[in-house]
């Protein structure tokens, strides 16, 4: 066959050879052209028969002379596939450049577009320099779900946090002796009454297992701070989940990252969290349950189940006041998208929610001492900062945050002021891209975390009255969008950290436990506990403030540009 013969063959250019008077191309290889190698194989056989690998024999040319002989092809388009220089298809790159397809209908023309640059991704598959995470297989899903489920409960049986976990089991025990309705006359609980629901049942089961308990007797016991940190456990386990649906199913990390297994990475980054394991596991802070409702209700608006999103957003707020300052978000978001339907049904959701959760103080007369705590709250620490590295923790920290600094202007109002601002821009920014009618539910969803975490950030940051976890928000908010770019990414890793340092430099143990230079006291004062700072604690706290104005500046910029 001719796939056998050596040399080059074209039926256009030759050139005599005094050795062997054959016709020899000097054009191009067959095995350089794709077009022409298809048109060969399936060319038909010379007209003589042949041995294979035998060269034909001319009888024009003198005897011991050999020479190449082409194809007679029988049809017309074989010879013209043979000519037919090769056509360069689009996205084949040459000299820095790419070749595209031009319009439909005609021929196929290219033009070359100067510059190189990354091919579009098909779906499903990933550019190198967008990959950023992997996948996880089932069973090292399953080990790691389960691993984390034991670290958890072994952090739940620790003290954690000493004088809130003591507060939590007075609360828990009092609730289940005196009544959840009088609980707040009786124990003295600073949270929302939503928290107080979860404690009553944990103070419940305690006394059921041990009825003549007093909160002396359970100050060390280790199967009531389980009982009392069992929240904040179920909840991130749902919150894991709910972050699991929204990028499996929803596909929040966009069409590349679609499916269980990515579900399932974003599910472990949020339980494998060090704030997560330290704030909610060891510490025992119920960020968790307010962070769970409100990552549920944003996700409920984009798919435009407004009264559902009023209804968590509500639960969130009488969770922890910590939600409230998303509400202005919902309602742009509702009003955008639905109209005054939206607005309607969002506002209805959200009041029946907080109707039903005071219910049971409504009953009995007692909303007084409630209303007073949820409102009057943010009293009962009023400092520039509690330990949050935020901008208050440079201007100095634990000051009166009602002590005119600046003429009339306190430190609460600059905060305040500030804050609203960055929020009102925000907002105005917000407007014009929820009324996109091309926006779909993703989209609109991603750009709704983003927005809300820049808010928890910018409010963190420059607000006063802040403790060490009330970034603690931002974290799921940022992890559900973190797969759409390399940059989300690493804002959700820098949060992380940053929200991670904030508790673990003003532990009550961890920092003088420290290498001795590390934990070397300096003379600087800590107000809070009254004793000198660590090395670690001064040089780390500054580092970290800075890591969290990087965080809420770009994440902020990233939410007014509207890049997800």
């Amino acid at each position: 066959m001719l796939g056998d013969f050596p040399g080059r063959l074209s039926l256009r250019h030759r050139k005599e050879d005094p050795r062997t008077c054959s016709s020899i191309d000097t054009h191009s290889s067959v095995s350089d052209n794709p077009s022409r190698s298809r048109a060969l194989s399936t060319a038909s056989p010379p007209e003589r028969d042949a041995p294979a690998g035998d060269v034909l024999r001319d009888p024009r040319v003198q005897r011991g002379h050999r020479a190449l002989q082409p194809l007679p092809f029988r049809r017309h388009r074989h010879r013209q596939a043979l000519h037919q220089p090769r056509r360069r298809r689009a996205g084949d790159a040459r000299d820095g450049g790419l070749l595209r397809r031009g319009t439909a209908g005609g021929p196929r023309k290219h033009r070359r577009v100067p510059g190189p640059g990354p091919l579009r991704p098909k779906p499903g598959k990933l550019p190198e320099d967008l990959i950023v995470f992997r996948p996880v297989p089932r069973g090292i899903f399953l080990a790691l779900l389960t691993a984390s489920v034991g670290l958890r409960v072994f952090l739940a049986t620790l003290p954690g946090y000493v004088s809130d976990v003591e507060s939590y089991k007075r609360w828990a025990l009092g609730a289940a002796i005196a009544g959840l309705p009088a609980a707040y006359e009786v124990t003295g609980v600073d949270y929302p009454p939503l928290f107080l629901y979860a404690l009553y049942g944990a103070g419940r089961i305690q006394r059921w297992i041990e009825p003549e308990s007093t909160p002396a007797d359970l100050r060390d016991s280790a199967l009531f701070t389980f009982l009392v940190k069992s929240p904040h456990l179920i909840f991130d386990l749902l919150l894991g989940g709910l972050l699991y649906w929204l990028v499996a199913v929803r596909g929040l990390w966009g069409t590349a990252r679609t499916g269980v297994a990515w579900g399932r990475l974003v599910a472990l980054l949020y339980l494998w969290n060090p704030a997560v394991l330290f704030g909610s596991g060891y510490w025992g802070q119920p960020d968790g349950i307010h962070s769970a409702l409100a990552v549920a209700a944003l996700a409920a608006l984009a798919w435009d189940r407004a009264a559902a999103s009023g209804a968590l957003l509500s639960f969130a707020g009488l969770m922890k006041p910590l939600a409230a300052p998303l509400v202005p978000l919902l309602v742009l978001a509702a009003g955008a998208r639905r109209g005054l339907r939206g607005l309607v049904l969002a506002g209805g959701g959200g009041l029946a929610a907080a109707l039903l959760t005071l219910l049971p103080f409504l009953a009995t007369g007692r909303i007084g001492p409630v209303l007073r705590k949820i409102l009057l709250d943010v009293e009962a620490m009023p400092f520039t900062s509690v330990n949050a590295h935020n901008l208050w923790w440079l201007l100095g920290a634990w000051r009166d945050a009602n002590a005119p600094i600046l003429g009339p202007l306190t430190p609460r109002t600059i905060g305040l002021t500030l804050f609203l601002v960055s929020y009102a821009a925000l907002l105005t920014r917000a407007a014009r891209l929820l009324r996109s009618p091309r926006i779909d539910a993703g989209a609109l969803c991603a750009r709704l975390f983003l927005g809300a975490a820049a808010v928890v950030c910018s409010f963190f940051f420059l607000s006063t009255h802040m403790h060490e976890n009330h970034m603690f928000l931002a974290i799921p908010l940022l992890l559900a969008v973190a797969g759409r770019s390399r940059h989300l990414a690493w804002l959700a890793l820098g949060c992380s950290l940053a929200v991670f340092f904030n508790m673990a430099l003003h532990d009550l143990e961890l920092p003088y436990c420290m290498p001795s230079f590390l934990s070397m006291p300096v003379p600087v004062t800590n107000r809070h506990l009254d004793r000198p700072f660590t090395l670690l604690q001064l040089v780390g706290s500054y580092l970290n403030t800075l890591l969290v104005a990087a965080v809420s500046a770009s994440t902020w910029l990233c939410a007014w540009r509207g890049k997800v």
